[in-house]
């Protein structure tokens, strides 16, 4: 451990064969936040989807369609531009660090400080699914 829990390092300086090799570890506060960023992602695209039902938001998952006429169908169900629309509140075709702070705040009823945003890039870094820095239509396609 790097000596920031006690009893780990206690631990650890006992059991040395329960440490996994060099270059295994996982930087578990990554691993967190990924995890969180993917659900307050995908909470907010339900804050600001279109929700008839749960049948609505189960097809809104374009991995597993049939043809191109059912796509369309279904991309209209779940209304892409709309939802990029809402987020995007400085209305310059992206969603920012700062639009998803917002929401983070505004519609999932967060508490968020200003001074930081690492969760924001978190949830940003997820919602960019081309990794081209930027959040758009064409990652909610």
């Amino acid at each position: 451990t790097n000596g920031q829990s006690k009893p780990l390092t206690d631990f650890f300086t006992e059991h040395p064969y329960y440490l996994p090799p060099k270059g295994a570890y996982i930087n578990i506060h990554a691993t967190l936040m990924s995890f969180f960023a993917r659900n307050l992602w995908r909470r907010m695209w339900d804050a600001v989807g279109p929700i008839d039902d749960d049948e609505d938001m189960e097809n809104c998952n374009l991995e597993e369609l049939g043809g191109e006429e059912e796509e369309d169908f279904i991309i209209a169900r779940c209304d892409p531009m709309g939802r990029l629309q809402k987020l995007d509140q400085d209305k310059d075709g992206e969603i920012s660090v700062d639009n998803i702070h917002q929401a983070l705040r505004n519609m999932l009823g967060l508490r968020v400080d200003d001074s930081n945003k690492d969760l924001a890039e978190f949830v940003h870094s997820y919602a960019d699914t081309d990794n081209d820095g930027r959040v758009t239509l064409a990652d909610f396609k």
